[in-house]
């Protein structure tokens, strides 16, 4: 990214446009929270729907994002007096959610709605424009939106791969975003691990890893779908042979998985001869460190644990990562979110198989290598 964004106002028109570019097509990347609604309805491209009659068992169903009322707002017990309480304010806290454009496009219209969110819609909004490919950006401040309306923004002229929001609590309903292909698209990537097969089994309660490498996995489904293990599940492993190849972007997807999703991840890369047989004992051990200082490595942490806390009353807590050996080399660590497609871009290294471990247990919905094949 640029050492400093751009900071331009948006420019707010009175009404909808009679003549608009093409409407572009969006995905939720990634959101911070949305307690009351489902999210991955604020990139429909269709008007938002209000059912007077529908409820759920929260209470009133709404279309787009509206996080919990509470962000920024805790309570803090004082360290002298146990008894002693105090309510704890951090104005600075912010909402976020990231859509990614289909493609590069020539921005010149965005659309905010907050249609239907009648008294608490979303305030001091604050727009980044990124464009990934020549990694620059600029940010269009929106200090306010009005309540069940829609909100028009023209001339932006920035071409645009990403759109990244925060704003305090509330509710937008929809974003939209209007312009025309970009001439100069970033390279188009090969599909190296699509429909490949996992060599070892994993625990797979629900789905398994297989569907998370298909072309299934597609977000095709607006419920939860993929590759979900068991709750006794500690530490997992998928390795998978790629089409041979430079491999450049990692995708590791925990679409609609919220309250169940897999927290950390390792990609390994092998590079290895045809006719190779890849055995279990060859791969990535995890290496444990507790808090007392001491470490250990294993390849499997369920039992590990159950045989270290046996009895025990009182235990330690412990770091673990996962560690390379002399056939498999780490690429990338990642950090995985709720219901987010995150994506490790800007690598370039060589494979034929690839192993990702990962932790603790739960879900996630599907995993791409994306590069060049060898030629």
């Amino acid at each position: 990214m640029t050492a400093q964004a751009q900071l331009s106002i948006a420019k707010e028109l009175s009404s909808r446009p009679k003549s608009l570019a093409n409407k572009v097509a969006l995905s939720l990347l990634e959101y911070s929270e949305s307690s009351f609604t489902d999210p991955h309805t604020v990139v429909s491209l269709e008007a938002p729907l209000f059912d007077e009659e529908a409820y759920s068992h929260i209470g009133k169903i709404y279309e787009g994002v509206e996080p919990y009322r509470m962000g920024g707002h805790g309570v803090v017990q004082s360290a002298s007096n146990p008894e002693e309480f105090s309510h704890q304010f951090d104005p600075n806290h912010r909402e976020h959610l990231v859509v990614q454009l289909e493609n590069r496009t020539e921005l010149t219209t965005l659309c905010v709605s907050t249609r239907f969110f009648a008294g608490n819609p979303a305030s001091d909004v604050r727009v980044t424009l990124i464009d990934d490919l020549l990694k620059e950006e600029r940010v269009l401040p929106i200090p306010h939106l009005n309540p069940d309306s829609e909100h028009w923004f023209g001339d932006i002229d920035f071409t645009a791969t990403r759109l990244i929001f925060h704003f305090k609590a509330g509710g937008i309903t929809r974003v939209w975003a209007f312009g025309t292909k970009a001439e100069v698209q970033p390279a188009q990537l090969t599909w190296l691990s699509k429909n490949s097969k996992v060599l070892f089994k994993e625990d797979d309660f629900f789905g398994g890893p297989d569907f998370a490498l298909s072309d299934r996995a597609d977000r095709s489904t607006q419920h939860m779908l993929g590759w979900e293990t068991s709750r006794s599940a500690m530490g997992l492993q998928a390795v998978f042979p790629i089409i041979e190849g430079s491999v450049n972007e990692i995708i590791i997807d925990t679409y609609r998985h919220v309250n169940n999703y897999l927290r950390s991840a390792w990609v390994f890369s092998a590079s290895l001869p045809e006719h190779y047989t890849l055995n279990r004992e060859d791969c990535p051990l995890w290496h444990v460190t507790s808090s007392e200082g001491q470490q250990f490595s294993t390849d499997d942490l369920r039992s590990f644990f159950n045989e270290r806390h046996s009895g025990k009353s009182l235990v330690p807590t412990y770091s673990i990562s996962a560690l390379p050996n002399d056939i498999w080399n780490l690429e990338a660590t990642l950090k995985l979110n709720q219901d987010a497609m995150q994506i490790e871009s800007d690598l370039n290294f060589n494979a034929t198989h690839i192993c990702i471990m990962l932790l603790p247990h739960g879900g996630l919905h599907a995993i791409k290598i994306m590069g060049t094949p060898k030629q």
